[in-house]
């Protein structure tokens, strides 16, 4: 059974501060947490503050939901975190992948291409989201998986140093071995004489 939303509640806790969302958690959970702190044996029946009786945890749970206009689900969710680890997992993380596109994350080569006509190239934007279109079979994505220009448009304020440096290393590498080789002698001509 699913408890009426609040309307004031329905926008969520996505406003407050974190500090504000955790304390709203943990008071929608109070009478739980305060039950949890008794002796078992005297746990039920338990007298709610409006005078209902309440004989299992399922009943204080959807108490506890009526009361906050949250859901039955949530209420179980924020006691098993409590449960779990206290006040303290209450409070929401932020992800752990934010800032960092996903899509060339799992596409390397998307990533070192796009790189690449970013940096060596001086490509716009828009002309990198349209070669990685055009040029899908070679970047091994299908036309369905193809990055959104937003995607395009995201990835080189939140992608690593390291991708960026894998990108221009054949760059640098083919430049290296080409002016090692010629300061040497060793490169041939294709008419067959050394340079």
């Amino acid at each position: 059974m699913r408890a009426q939303l609040n309307p004031d509640k329905q926008r969520g806790l996505a406003g407050r501060s974190p500090s504000a969302r955790t304390a709203e958690s943990l008071e929608s959970i109070a009478p739980l947490v305060e039950l949890l702190r008794l002796p078992r044996e005297i746990r039920f029946p338990h007298l709610l503050p409006d005078g209902q009786r309440a004989q299992t945890w399922t009943e204080m749970v959807s108490w506890c939901a009526r009361r906050n206009g949250r859901s039955v689900e949530t209420i179980w969710r924020r006691f098993g975190k409590f449960k779990r680890g206290g006040a303290d997992l209450l409070q929401r993380r932020g992800r752990s992948d934010k800032g960092i596109s996903r899509f060339f994350s799992q596409h390397l080569k998307a990533a070192a291409f796009a790189a690449y006509l970013r940096l060596a190239w001086r490509q716009t934007i828009r002309e990198i989201h349209e070669a990685i279109q055009r040029d899908h079979d070679l970047l091994e994505i299908s036309p369905q998986n193809a990055p959104s220009y937003r995607t395009v448009k995201l990835w080189p304020k939140s992608e690593s140093p390291l991708v960026v440096a894998s990108a221009l290393e054949g760059q640098k590498t083919h430049r290296e071995r080409v002016s090692a080789l010629a300061k040497h002698g060793l490169m041939a001509d294709p008419r067959g004489r050394n340079l």
